[in-house]
């Protein structure tokens, strides 16, 4: 999914969030959906930096600490990291 309006896709990572959020709340992981909402929160409220690191941080503290998600989920948490990795390194921070 992507949007016209968001070229650096953090609509996008906001989004994902907040799926995330969900799926890991309906699994009864809810600290760690509270943490990940919480990263959401920087969207549009702070810096892009300050966003994509809050968010990177949530995502990997889900997978340290959560072990009833779906390989499909897992995949797609690492996926996002990635992104979130090389979109630090692109711009020499992070």
């Amino acid at each position: 999914m992507t949007y016209k309006d968001d070229p650096h896709g953090y609509r996008r990572l906001r989004d994902f969030l907040l799926e995330i959020a969900q799926e890991l709340s309906m699994f009864g992981n809810d600290l760690e959906a509270e943490l990940v909402l919480k990263a959401s929160l920087f969207y549009g409220s702070g810096s892009p930096s300050e966003f994509l690191g809050e968010s990177r941080r949530a995502l990997k503290a889900v997978l340290e600490s959560t072990s009833n998600l779906s390989a499909e989920t897992v995949r797609r948490i690492r996926a996002m990291i990635g992104e979130i990795d090389e979109g630090f390194h692109a711009v020499g921070s992070g």
